[in-house]
């Protein structure tokens, strides 16, 4: 550690990571530097998502500026790529060869998204992560529906999670008020169901929310390749598709099993209870890219990123001021949670164990929780 205290590295803007930065601008740690490295200028947060697709939402509403939140927080911005974590040298390795050292770092990268490279995808296909995909997916979207006079757009969702469930109803909704014919629009999904295992009362609610929205659902459908217009299925079937939107779940990036770090079978990093990754001094992990050695069922899903970041917090802190590690706080996930999934006509289906209703309510409540999250982080520029 240098004379004047750590240098702190946060690396990726994921939830856990904003959370620690957000804290540190109230309460500043003994460190020589911080730093927040991102490959993107702003945070677009997941939960907003998909009421920005439906018009709900403004670009500004969702989205979170890097730059200026990190140089309201006393931290040094750097916009770029992580290829390499030389965690026996402490070093962060950049795309463009940069080198950024560092006495203490958490790493916040979120997920990758899964099967992206299959033959066609990432030519054809619209992402909504990073924010620009998601500009993009609604400009195109909303030209080819306009440009659709004589046959109505046919729109291919590919990944039935929550994502692709919200991304499809909020696609449906934005078309609700443009011109007719209406888009036809399918939701493919590999596996035998919607609700990822979560009950058949959620079930009965996706399929219905689906129903209404005129949306259908195809299970059980493996993509093998995307081209301009169709999507060709391991079973062998074609499904036209003019419009494609890939929402696949989560991955894990390459970058930890090529540097080295000890990862799950999944390929992402290991931690500990106190989100330590092992055998990296002074390395941590939290959200989408900690796998966690003691609850490794744990979910990929944002509410468990934020219940990580006071934790994350907290040990950073401790670590920076070379606090022993009986001062380090544990990290207990839920073992569940509400999950509240937009149906893109102003309700929303909460679910809670084996329990699931839709109603206004819930859309409400989740424009609450995710505003004030949001909001929350804003307020450290505002």
């Amino acid at each position: 550690m240098t004379m004047s205290g750590p240098r702190l590295v946060l690396v990726g803007g994921g939830h856990a990571n904003l959370l620690v930065l957000a804290s540190y601008a109230k309460n500043p740690w003994p460190c020589a530097s911080v730093t927040l490295i991102s490959d993107a200028e702003e945070h677009a947060y997941s939960g907003m998502m998909p009421g920005y697709i439906a018009g709900q939402y403004l670009h500004d509403d969702v989205t979170l500026k890097l730059r200026p939140f990190a140089a309201a927080a006393g931290a040094k911005f750097i916009c770029g790529r992580v290829t390499r974590l030389d965690a026996p040298a402490r070093q962060v390795i950049l795309g463009d060869g940069g080198i950024v050292p560092y006495d203490v770092a958490a790493v916040a990268l979120g997920s990758s998204v899964a099967a992206q490279n299959l033959p066609g995808v990432n030519t054809v296909a619209h992402f909504v992560k990073p924010m620009d995909r998601a500009d993009a997916l609604v400009m195109a979207f909303d030209r080819a529906v306009q440009e659709s006079l004589l046959a109505p757009l046919r729109v291919v969702v590919v990944g039935g999670g929550a994502a692709g469930i919200e991304i499809a109803l909020a696609l449906r909704a934005r078309a609700g008020e443009m011109w007719r014919p209406a888009p036809t629009i399918s939701l493919v999904e590999s596996g035998p169901s919607l609700s990822g295992g979560r009950g058949r009362a959620l079930s009965r609610q996706i399929h219905r929310a689906l129903e209404h929205a005129d949306i259908r659902p195809v299970l059980g459908a493996e993509v093998m390749s995307a081209t301009a217009d169709r999507l060709l299925l391991r079973d062998g079937r074609q499904l036209p598709c003019d419009l494609l939107v890939w929402t696949t779940g989560p991955t894990a990036p390459t970058l930890f099993e090529t540097s080295g770090l000890p990862t799950d079978r999944g390929g992402y990093l290991m931690a500990d209870q106190h989100l330590r990754v092992p055998g990296a001094a002074g390395l941590f992990a939290a959200g989408d890219s900690a796998a966690l050695i003691d609850h490794p069922e744990t979910p990929k899903a944002g509410v468990y990123a934020v219940r990580m970041g006071p934790v994350l917090s907290h040990n950073l802190n401790a670590a920076c001021r070379g606090a022993p590690a009986k001062a380090l706080r544990r990290y207990r996930p839920q073992t569940r949670f509400l999950a509240l999934l937009t149906t893109g006509r102003g309700q929303a289906i909460a679910s809670w164990g084996s329990w699931a209703v839709t109603t206004r309510g819930a859309y409400w409540l989740k424009h609450f929780i995710d505003s004030r999250f949001l909001n929350g982080l804003k307020a450290v520029y505002r």
